[in-house]
C-alpha cells in the first residue's frame, strides 16, 4: 500500500509541476488575463503574477512585510485568515516571489491525493478502489488548475479530507483523542472557508447517530468535538473582538450572503458596505422578489448538480473537459453515495451531509441564476470514492463478462 500511495504523490507532484510551467509561462489565456511574462526563473514577484489587489495576497503580505495581525486596513476585512497565513508563512521562509507559494501548494495538493486514498479505503476497505480515486484526483483538471492558481481550494481540500478521516475513526472504538482532533480540524477548516460552518450542526447530528442509545459517550464526544472547534475558531473571534470591536468570523465574508448583498448594495449606493447589513439588505430583497428568488434557486440546483458546466462561452476544449470529467465522476458518483447510504455506511452518510449542507448554501443565498463552478469541487471531491468503486465494479463485471 505505501509503494502504490508513494507512487499517487509523486504523479501528483510530476503532473502538477510540469502544468505549472506551461501555465505561467507559455498558456495564452493566463497571459491575457494577467499581462504577465515568462516565470520559469521563478524570480519575479507575485504582484506581477496575481492580480495585485488580490486579498488574500495583500492580506499574506501584510502579516509578514507591514503591520502584521494588529493592522485594521482592508486586508483583513474580506476572506477568512487560514489560506492567507499558509502564503504568509510561504512568503517567511522562501521571499515573496511565485516558487514561494507555488511549489508548497502543489506539494499539498499532491499529499491530497494520498489523503484521497486513505479515506476510500476507510469506506471501502478496498486498495484497487483506493488507488482508481486517487489516480482520479491526481488526473483531475480542475484540481491541478487550482493547485497553481492562488486560491484557497487546496488547502481546503486538505482540510476537508482530514475532518472525514479523522471522522471516519471517532465511534470505531470511542477516542477523546479523534474527537479533539475532529474538533481541531473542522475549525481550520471554517477558518479556510467559513462556508463550512454550515456543515457543523450536522456533525454533530451524524455522531447522535453513529453513537445511538450511548447518551454519556454522545453529550462526551459532542463536548471534546465542540470545544475543540471552538479553541481554533473562537481565538480568531476574539482577536477580531478586540482589533474591530465585534466578534466576526471575518469582517466583509463572514456569510455566504455578502456578495450578493454587495452587489443589491452597489445598485442603489456607492461606496463600501456597512458590516452587520449584508443580512438585512439579502432577505428584503428576497422578501419583495420571491418568485424570481425560487426561479434563479432552482435554476443554480440543476446547474450545481447536473450540468458540466454554468456558462456558454468557453472554448470548446475547456467543453470537452468540462463534459468528460462531469460524466466521469458526477452520474457515478451519485450512484456510488446513494448505495452506500442504503447499507447505511456510516461515512458515506457523513459525507453525505456535507455535500448537502454546502449545496444548500450555494444554490440558496444567490440573486443570481448562475453558478461559480468552482464551489462546486468540494462535492467533486466527496464523490470521487463513489465514483472510483462504481468504475471499478463495472471493469469487474465487464471482465467476468467477458472471460
Amino acid at each position: 500500500m505505501k509503494n502504490k500511495v508513494f507512487f499517487l504523490v509523486l504523479l501528483s507532484f510530476l503532473i502538477r509541476g510540469l502544468f505549472a510551467v506551461y501555465y505561467l509561462n507559455f498558456d495564452t489565456h493566463y497571459s491575457k488575463s494577467y499581462g504577465t511574462k515568462p516565470f520559469l526563473s521563478g524570480k519575479s514577484k507575485i504582484d506581477e503574477v496575481v492580480i495585485n489587489y488580490d486579498k488574500y495576497n495583500s492580506t499574506a503580505y501584510n502579516i509578514v512585510f507591514s503591520g502584521g495581525m494588529l493592522d485594521k486596513t482592508e486586508h483583513f476585512l474580506y476572506h477568512p485568515p487560514l489560506y492567507s497565513f499558509f502564503l504568509a508563512f510561504s512568503y517567511f521562509f522562501f521571499g515573496y516571489n511565485i516558487l514561494s507559494f507555488i511549489i508548497p501548494q502543489i506539494l499539498l495538493a499532491s499529499f491530497n491525493s494520498a489523503l484521497v486514498f486513505i479515506l476510500t479505503f476507510r469506506i471501502f476497505r478496498n486498495e484497487k478502489v483506493s488507488f482508481i480515486a486517487a489516480l482520479m484526483y491526481a488526473l483531475n483538471p480542475y484540481f491541478v488548475l487550482n493547485s497553481v492558481l492562488l486560491l484557497s481550494e487546496t488547502l481546503y481540500s486538505f482540510l476537508l479530507l482530514c475532518v472525514f478521516i479523522i471522522c471516519s475513526k471517532i465511534a470505531f472504538p470511542p477516542s477523546q483523542k479523534n474527537n479533539f482532533l475532529s474538533g481541531i480540524f473542522l475549525g481550520l477548516t471554517a477558518l479556510c472557508r467559513t462556508v463550512v460552518l454550515v456543515f457543523i450542526p450536522f456533525v454533530f447530528i451524524w455522531l447522535i447517530s453513529v453513537l445511538r442509545k450511548r447518551a454519556k459517550a454522545i453529550i462526551i464526544s459532542s463536548s471534546v468535538i465542540f470545544l475543540a472547534f471552538l479553541l481554533v475558531y473562537g481565538s480568531w473571534l476574539v482577536r477580531n473582538y478586540f482589533t474591530y470591536g465585534r466578534f466576526a468570523s471575518s469582517i466583509g465574508y463572514d456569510s455566504a450572503l455578502e456578495e450578493n448583498s454587495l452587489q443589491l448594495y452597489k445598485q442603489h449606493v456607492e461606496g463600501t458596505l456597512e458590516y452587520g447589513k449584508q443580512r438585512q439588505i439579502f432577505f428584503n430583497w428576497v422578501a419583495n422578489n420571491k418568485q424570481l428568488y425560487l426561479k434563479n434557486s432552482a435554476k443554480r440546483f440543476v446547474t450545481f448538480f447536473f450540468k458540466p458546466y454554468s456558462v456558454d462561452d468557453i472554448t470548446k476544449r475547456n467543453k470537452i473537459i468540462a463534459f468528460f470529467v462531469f460524466l466521469l465522476i458526477f452520474p457515478l458518483g451519485y450512484l456510488g453515495l446513494f448505495r452506500q447510504i442504503m447499507i447505511n455506511n456510516r461515512i458515506s452518510w457523513l459525507i453525505f451531509f456535507y455535500c448537502l449542507s454546502t449545496a444548500f448554501l450555494h444554490v440558496m443565498t444567490s440573486i443570481s441564476a448562475l453558478e461559480n463552478m468552482r464551489y462546486r469541487l468540494p462535492i467533486m471531491l466527496c464523490l470521487i470514492p463513489f465514483a472510483a468503486n462504481e468504475l471499478y465494479l463495472a471493469i469487474k463485471s465487464a471482465k467476468r463478462k467477458f472471460s
